[in-house]
This record gives C-alpha cells, structure tokens and sequence, in this order.
C-alpha cells in the first residue's frame, strides 16, 4: 500500500507520478502501459487521504489532474466528509466555488471544459446537501446575482440549479419510499 507523503518535496514528487500515470492513460497507445497506469491509480485512490494533496490538484492547471482530484474529493464527500473539521470544509468549499467560477468565466462556450466543470458543479452540490440546508439557499441567491458576469456563467448557473433539483427530489423520493 502506498502512504500520502507529508511534506513538501514528497508532494511534489506524488503530484508528478500521478501527472505522469494519468498522461500515460490519456496518450499511450501501448495497452500494457496503460493498464499498468491505471492499476497504479485505481489502488492509489483509496490512500489518499490529505486534503492539502486534493487542492493541489485542484489547483494544477491540468484538465486531467483536476477531473482526478474532483474524483477523490468525490470520495471523500461520501466516505469521510463528516470527520472533516469545519476549516477544511470551508477551504474546500471555497476552493470548488473558485474553480466553478474560474472555468465557467473563462471558458468560450459550457462544453469546452464540461466534464470538469460538471464534476465541480457535482462536488459542490454534494457538499452542501451533507452539509447544511442552509447553505443551498445562500448559494441559490449567489447563483441568481453570478448569473450577470456572462453568459456561460449564467448557463453553469442554470445546471447547477438543475443538479440541486434533482437532488432535493431524489431525497423526496427516498423519504417517501421509507415510508
């Protein structure tokens, strides 16, 4: 089993096997050498459990090692999310804001970055259903005020209400099947 390095040179290094594994993937036309890639990334997903690590990748401006951090924060949401203290809750919180409005307000058209920003767009929703309750109606409000700085903004805007509609009468639906 592989352990998350602690400092800062063992991060670095971390961050480029997985830079590297994930171009493998990506670009290789050698099946062996892909597979062996992906066997190196599907058992380091579990090990990871630094978040300072996640925002990192978050943070790298490399559409693969961003989808792949979203993926383990995902992971974290569903396993972990409650044992987090409210710090870095609120730094990752913040962070997934940032990144939405960084490629939403970039961006030439929705579809160019998609899959990140659908996958930020679904961390963020996540986050604040196991959150609280209160939170999804600031970020309504936000949402309504953002929808002005343009229009690939406003079309984000729009998605994210529909995956927080979803979610809420996904939620319904299961309390009616409880009872």
């Amino acid at each position: 089993m592989f352990k998350t390095p602690q400092n800062a040179i063992g991060k670095k290094l971390f961050l480029k096997k997985i830079k590297k594994n994930l171009k493998i993937l990506y670009k290789s036309k050698n099946p062996s050498i892909r597979c062996k890639a992906l066997k190196f990334l599907n058992e380091l997903q579990p090990e990871i459990e630094d978040y300072h690590i996640i925002c990192e990748m978050i943070e790298i401006n490399n559409k693969n090692i961003i989808f792949f951090g979203l993926q383990l924060l995902d992971q974290i949401l569903t396993q972990k999310w409650n044992f987090f203290p409210p710090y870095q809750k609120k730094l990752l919180f913040s962070l997934i804001i940032k990144k939405i409005f960084f490629f939403a307000s970039r961006i030439r058209n929705v579809n160019e970055l998609f899959s990140n920003l659908n996958k930020l767009n679904s961390v963020l929703i996540k986050m604040i259903s196991t959150e609280n309750q209160k939170l999804l109606f600031h970020l309504l409000s936000d949402l309504a005020s953002s929808a002005k700085i343009s229009e690939t903004v406003c079309e984000n805007n729009l998605r994210l209400v529909q995956i927080i509609l979803e979610d809420f009468f996904k939620s319904l639906d299961l309390k009616k099947k409880k009872n």
